[in-house]
């Protein structure tokens, strides 16, 4: 949670400017579809969460 967050943070910093609340809430689920499912980590193995995930629960 603290790494989402993080990069959050410093993703929206430069980025963000919502005119409503609406706008704010789609902006940042559209973030968490691809901090979960497009991001890759080296950590794991130049997976995203959800690869990595699946390849694990799979096994």
């Amino acid at each position: 949670m603290e790494n989402f967050s993080g990069a959050l943070s410093k993703r929206f910093t430069i980025v963000v400017l919502t005119h409503s609340y609406e706008e704010l809430k789609t902006v940042i689920e559209e973030y968490i579809v691809y901090y979960n499912e497009y991001r890759i980590k080296e950590s794991l193995g130049w997976l995203s969460p959800a690869q990595y995930r699946r390849k694990h629960l799979a096994a």
